[in-house]
């Protein structure tokens, strides 16, 4: 792997990582709040729910952006990736239009839209099944059982 690609997956995998930590964190919560009474309705919840940030690199999103806007499409991501693109497309023109003769590139406003709260984690009921099934068994492990 070359330096910048090597970066590029660790990054992806930081992100991948507080995605898990966000969401399982989300689900405790839910838990000790009574919000759902299994994991199937935690994860269906869940999926939907606000999220802290996009979990996307900048970089990624400006070369995702830049493909819708070339318009080349993103009929290639799955559904709710192509819903966050979307999304992150739609606040990328909202800065624009609030944002007049900016001299940011693209990357450099992507880089504060990715951070702030997103609509949704922008996963599907499985995975998100999937994570806190895994994070469960983690959190059994290290309690001993």
């Amino acid at each position: 792997m070359a330096g910048n690609d090597l970066f590029c997956w660790m990054r992806d995998q930081q992100l991948k990582q507080r995605k898990r930590i966000d969401l399982y964190s989300l689900y405790k919560k839910g838990l000790d709040e009574g919000r759902f009474s299994s994991v199937l309705d935690a994860a269906r919840y869940l999926c939907h729910h606000q999220a802290p940030c996009y979990y996307i690199s900048p970089e990624q999103a400006t070369l995702l952006i830049g493909r819708i806007i070339d318009g080349r499409g993103i009929s290639d991501l799955s559904p709710s990736q192509r819903r966050m693109v979307i999304q992150l497309y739609y606040e990328y023109k909202r800065y624009l239009s609030l944002h007049p003769g900016t001299r940011n590139s693209r990357v450099r406003i992507l880089n504060e839209i990715v951070d702030k709260p997103a609509p949704e984690f922008y996963m599907t009921e499985e995975a998100a099944r999937k994570i806190i099934r895994e994070e469960n068994m983690k959190a059994r492990r290290k309690a001993g059982w």
